[in-house]
């Protein structure tokens, strides 16, 4: 008892008239002081919408196609408006930007603002596929391997050219889509060899890609 005492009597006394002071928070302190991230070098900054805006309207297609993804995505302070999404994909396709058509026929495969149309959808990939986009070649790959509907059924054939069209060009979705493919021996021979080798190269790449990322 008595060295209980003794410690509470060597204790400092706060002042009369002041109070604790609160400890910060991580999260005020991160807000305060927030983590720079620099650009990397030769990365160029970011467009605004307003500076994206500026030039849509003058005619860019580069601008048209990035503005509708805004508008399609809500981003950058801008609404979520498929209306004016498709506005400027359609502007930006006019001019034979593969960007927008791949989007066109994104936005016609879900049905985003209007209903679904696969016939449509085939033909705004087809544009970009047939300039030797991979995203659109193995997009329609899909649609062919899967089915869209009565009006664009399942074809194996074209499944197959289009996911080899963009695998040759080491696009990994397009690798992992033919894989499956030939583990299931849809429209080829059953090969789980094959299939194997395909799905590790499509790992490889995104290995090299994301490693490739992370050292800019």
């Amino acid at each position: 008892m008595r060295r209980e005492k003794a410690y509470r009597r060597t204790r400092p006394r706060r002042r009369s008239g002041t109070t604790k002071r609160p400890t910060q928070s991580l999260q005020q302190t991160r807000k305060r002081n927030p983590r720079r991230n620099p650009r990397p070098p030769g990365v160029p900054p970011v467009p605004s919408s307003a500076d994206l805006q500026k030039a849509a309207d003058q005619g860019d297609a580069d601008a048209q196609a990035r503005l509708g993804e805004m508008y399609f995505g809500g981003n950058a302070g801008l609404p979520q408006d498929s209306a004016k999404a498709m506005k400027w994909y359609k502007k930006a396709a006019a001019q034979g930007n593969i960007r927008a058509e791949y989007d066109m026929g994104w936005m016609y495969s879900l049905g985003s603002g209007m209903p679904k149309d696969f016939v449509q959808a085939v033909e705004w990939y087809k544009k970009g596929a047939n300039q030797g986009d991979p995203r659109s070649q193995c997009r329609l790959g899909y649609i062919y391997d899967h089915g869209g509907d009565a009006s664009v059924p399942q074809d194996y054939v074209q499944a197959l050219e289009w996911y080899r069209l963009a695998a040759d060009q080491g696009y990994p979705n397009a690798l992992d889509s033919l894989g499956q493919m030939y583990e299931r021996g849809e429209g080829v021979p059953q090969d789980s060899a094959t299939a194997h080798e395909l799905t590790r190269e499509a790992a490889r790449l995104r290995s090299a890609a994301h490693s490739t990322s992370d050292s800019k």
